[in-house]
């Protein structure tokens, strides 16, 4: 016969109450040469077992499965074992199997091939009751956050723009990240304007401040409601303590020009045409739509409101056009001058945020 000690930890309180691991394997080590039983695997897991994956209590499984011998699992009680019946249901196969017997310190418990009605009975009660204490624990957990919720503290990993951190009397709040949030601020305002799509905002912030998001996260950022003072979780809205980065003004534009993007306002809003939805008819003022005919893209008039002989014009003719008047086009001195002063303020503001922001990370940093 094979020998096997499981011994298992999930809290600190747990340590602290003499259940450490290495108090654990005192007892197991002098019940398994009380009980004439040979030496073995030592397994020590220092987890939960509420996770979903416990890599080394699968690991004994399958050692079990695979012995030849027939193998004793020492473990100090029950829940240190299991606390769901899902794997009763595995250990049971293998119990029947007379593949492992299963010796519970704590309850005095061995349950084996031979094991009786009672003993089988002991063994699901026990697991039973860890049942109970992971259902409590979940219901204790959330209590604590629908009340964190009603008093507008957020239960999970700050935004992006706001950070984690830990007070002194051990509790934790979310205080602004200013750099970060200088950086939201500065996505939305250039995304309000219009003159960004998703990709030249990636484009400009990673260029002008090396800040490589992508796509997702950029519209994560973008429709995240946390940013003017109200935190979304699990689906629902609720106002939070935190200090605001933008105002809900902001934020509601942005939402309508998303919105805008993502719609499809033509019928063949896939086909590369240079004036789809650009371009009315002059004589009814519907919009000239663009068609192919042996190659060539001509725009005409719909005439959905009445025939009034509109002609088929060529893409291209339609460019010389527009060239024209575009040649036409003067800017006078005074409107260039304004044009260049302002680009030289931006380029300024730009260089003295980024050595604002330098010079507080260098800072923090040297605390």
């Amino acid at each position: 016969m094979k020998t096997i000690i499981f011994a298992r930890v999930s809290t600190a309180e747990q340590k602290e109450e003499g259940q450490s691991i290495p108090a654990q394997l005192v007892r197991m080590r002098e019940y398994r040469n009380n009980k004439g039983l040979p030496k073995g695997l030592e397994y020590e897991i220092d987890e939960s077992s509420t996770k979903d994956e416990r890599h080394k209590f699968e690991q004994v499984i399958e050692i079990i499965k695979n012995s030849k011998e027939k193998v004793a699992l020492i473990i100090e009680t029950i829940d240190r074992l299991q606390r769901s019946f899902k794997e009763s249901v595995i250990l049971d196969e293998l119990r029947k199997r007379d593949k492992v017997e299963i010796h519970f310190l704590r309850e005095n418990l061995v349950i084996s091939v031979n094991s009786n009605s009672s003993e089988l009975i002991r063994w699901d009660m026990g697991v039973m009751f860890a049942r109970s204490y992971v259902l409590q624990l979940s219901d204790n957990v959330k209590r604590s956050i629908e009340q964190s919720l009603r008093d507008g503290r957020f239960p999970s990993k700050a935004p992006y723009g706001y950070k984690n951190i830990k007070l002194d009397n051990e509790k934790t709040d979310i205080i602004i990240d200013e750099y970060e949030a200088q950086i939201v601020i500065l996505a939305y305002k250039l995304y309000s304007s219009k003159a960004y799509s998703f990709g030249t905002l990636r484009a400009k912030l990673k260029t002008d401040h090396g800040i490589d998001w992508s796509q997702g996260f950029l519209d994560k950022v973008l429709k995240n409601p946390f940013y003017y003072g109200t935190m979304l979780f699990k689906g629902k809205l609720y106002p939070h303590r935190y200090p605001p980065i933008i105002t809900k003004q902001l934020f509601d534009q942005v939402q309508e020009i998303k919105a805008g993007h993502n719609k499809v306002p033509f019928k063949y809003k896939g086909l590369p045409r240079l004036y789809r939805g650009l371009i009315r008819c002059g004589h009814c003022g519907l919009a000239v739509t663009p068609e192919e005919q042996k190659g060539i893209i001509y725009y005409h008039c719909t005439q959905s409101k009445g025939k009034h002989g509109a002609s088929y014009v060529p893409e291209h003719e339609i460019t010389i056009q527009i060239a024209d008047v575009f040649k036409r086009i003067q800017v006078p001195q005074e409107v260039l001058e304004e044009i260049v002063d302002s680009l030289k303020n931006v380029h300024e503001g730009k260089v003295e945020f980024r050595e604002h922001q330098y010079k507080a990370l260098t800072d923090e940093r040297n605390i």
